[in-house]
């Protein structure tokens, strides 16, 4: 079973070699390591360099988001299983091999998730870690770092809305739903995210970004019953 792993990457210098290092020492090896550099301007793209034929970097002066470099990284990716991983989280050792198991014990199934664990940055200062609520248990990975698809569910789906500012995976995983595509769940934990400052500051966005997101899935059922 051949999977490619997408990484998009933007100013992630502190995290980017720790998230590299859990994708490279799989149990189950990937076949095809695509990182895509969304502009940064600090030393990711140098970091990135240092891993030599170990990943392919598609590297982009201008930042258009997460949702473009991975819509980009699908159209470049060689192999049919696609898995995503966000540069500032982990993986378990045995995220693909677990992927790959419960695939293989699900006749048919194209899409599967696993389980997410939470963690706060160790680097963090007490003050912000105090104001962090982190979840102890893992929990279904409904989180694009958290599952694997096969390449041909998207020209049915479609591609991630690069025009949500977050929420892109929601918003496609809403898609797949409606379409009724089926999926599938295992147990095991596959993902660690970590809860930063960047995590912090992205709560800014959240009203915006999921007014956006009801819109969007508003739309589609307009769009839906006018066909009707």
């Amino acid at each position: 079973m051949k999977i490619s792993v997408l990484i998009p990457v933007y100013n992630a210098q502190d995290y980017i070699r720790d998230c590299l290092e859990t994708v490279l020492n799989q149990t189950h090896p990937a076949s095809e390591v695509i990182v895509i550099n969304d502009g940064s301007t600090d030393s990711s793209l140098s970091i990135l360099q240092s891993f030599g034929s170990k990943i392919k970097i598609l590297d982009r002066k201008e930042n258009l988001g997460p949702a473009y470099s991975i819509n980009e990284g699908i159209k470049k990716s060689k192999h049919n299983w696609l898995t995503f991983l966000d540069a500032d989280d982990l993986w378990e050792k045995t995220t693909l091999q677990s992927h790959f198991e419960a695939l293989s014990s699900s006749e048919g199934a194209k899409v599967a998730l696993g389980y997410s664990k939470q963690f706060i940055c160790p680097t963090l200062d007490e003050k912000s870690k105090s104001t962090i609520h982190c979840y102890k248990n893992a929990m279904p990975g409904f989180l694009r770092s958290a599952i694997i698809i096969h390449k041909s569910i998207f020209p049915e789906v479609g591609f991630f809305n690069p025009n949500l500012i977050i929420g892109d995976f929601i918003d496609w995983f809403q898609k797949l739903k409606e379409k009724k595509i089926p999926y599938i769940i295992h147990e095991n934990t596959v993902h660690y995210r970590r809860l930063s400052k960047s995590s912090l500051s992205n709560r800014l966005n959240l009203k915006d970004g999921f007014t956006k997101l009801i819109k969007a899935k508003i739309d589609r059922q307009r769009f839906n019953e006018n066909l009707c």
